[in-house]
This record gives structure tokens, C-alpha cells and sequence, in this order.
């Protein structure tokens, strides 16, 4: 007889969970490299990213595209991510040796109070037709501009501007992009958020004494 114990949905769930958490961490220590390379860049852009916190918010699925109507005025590319309201926001604040989580509310508020566009990384599985699963995980940079509520429970719809290779690595530091060819699906991943000012980061934050 077989001492191994069958395992239950809810020992799968917690398992699943636990991995996306370890993927959640591993997402900001990335984001964290990112961060410390674009301020190293003697650029314009890098010198506002500066040293503070880094926001990771995770998703289920999205999609990146051009943004749909005639107005000349609106961003030129939407990204709309579902399953991103009711997950905290998980912040790192290397400056102040703090850690925490955030609300959703709480990041959009911030970003419509930006005086610019705010840089961020996509990382995610990207998901073509004819591949649902995804072929590995890749990396989008964008400048967001706007955020609200999307019109789906728990979506979330960004819009701002896709860098290009040669702006991602001048900005951000990223050895390189996926491109966008009209629309792009996306499957599970995260959307981190550099330089994002005038959040409060004091409730639910976590500090740490320097070594």
C-alpha cells in the first residue's frame, strides 16, 4: 500500500497559491535590479525614477492594444488587465527598508495625480492563437498616463505608450522587449510600477532595520 496521502483541492489551491507568491516575490527582486539600473542611467527619464518604492500588481490575463477610437488626444496604446482589484498591491520601498501591500484604488488614485507618465514593466506569459498556454514569460515596457476601473468585476484598463527596445533599455535598463504587432494577449503575470509618487505607504507596511 501506497503511504503516499492523495492531496485535495485545497492542498492544490494552497500550493498554487504559495507558487504565485514565490513568482510575486521573484517579479519584485527582478523589478528591483530594473529600478537600480535605471537610476544608474544618465538619462532624463531614469533621474526621476530615483530610488523609491516599486509596486507589483498581479493579474490573471490582459491585453495590450492600440487604443480603439478616433480621438487624437487619448494614449495610443490601452492595457486592460482582469482579476487585478481584489489582489493587494505589493510594494518595496528600499529607501525606507519597508515592504507592504496597497490597494488597487489607492495606485490608480496616485496615477491620475502623476505629473507624468509612470514607467512600468508587464511581465507576463504572452498568449497567441493556436499557443493558450503561452511559450514562457516576457516583458512589455510602457509609460503609464491613465487608470481606472474597468467595465468587467476585478479589470483594471492602464493607457499610456509601449517603449521601444532602444527607450526600454535607456529608461529601464531591460536587455530587451517583446513587440506588440496590433493586439497582444497576455496570461498570467504582473504589472510593476517604477516611480510612482504620492501613495501612502504606511498602512500594512512592514520595516526593516539595515544590516
Amino acid at each position: 500500500m501506497s503511504d503516499r496521502m492523495p492531496r485535495s483541492s485545497a492542498d492544490r489551491a494552497s500550493r498554487r497559491a504559495t507558487l504565485r507568491a514565490v513568482a510575486a516575490l521573484s517579479a519584485v527582486l527582478a523589478a528591483s535590479r530594473l529600478h537600480q539600473s535605471a537610476a544608474a542611467q544618465a538619462t532624463p527619464t531614469a533621474e526621476t525614477l530615483g530610488t523609491g518604492a516599486l509596486f507589483v500588481q498581479s493579474f490573471s490575463q490582459g491585453t495590450i492594444m492600440a487604443t480603439q477610437g478616433d480621438s487624437t488626444t487619448s494614449p495610443p496604446w490601452t492595457l486592460i488587465l482582469w482579476e487585478a482589484t481584489a489582489r493587494d498591491v505589493l510594494f518595496t520601498d528600499p529607501a525606507n527598508h519597508a515592504a507592504g501591500v496597497v490597494t488597487a484604488d489607492e495606485i490608480l488614485a496616485a496615477l491620475g495625480t502623476a505629473a507624468e507618465p509612470t514607467p512600468v514593466v508587464v511581465i507576463a506569459q504572452g498568449v497567441d492563437e493556436g499557443t493558450p498556454t503561452g511559450e514562457g514569460e516576457s516583458a512589455w515596457a510602457m509609460t503609464l498616463s491613465l487608470g481606472s476601473l474597468g467595465s468587467d468585476p476585478g479589470a483594471v484598463t492602464y493607457q499610456g505608450a509601449l517603449l521601444e527596445a532602444a527607450e526600454a533599455q535607456a529608461a529601464l535598463g531591460l536587455p530587451s522587449v517583446a513587440a506588440v504587432n496590433g493586439v497582444q494577449n497576455l496570461g498570467p503575470g504582473y504589472l510593476v510600477l517604477l516611480g510612482l509618487e504620492h501613495v501612502d505607504l504606511g498602512a500594512g507596511s512592514v520595516r526593516f532595520a539595515s544590516g
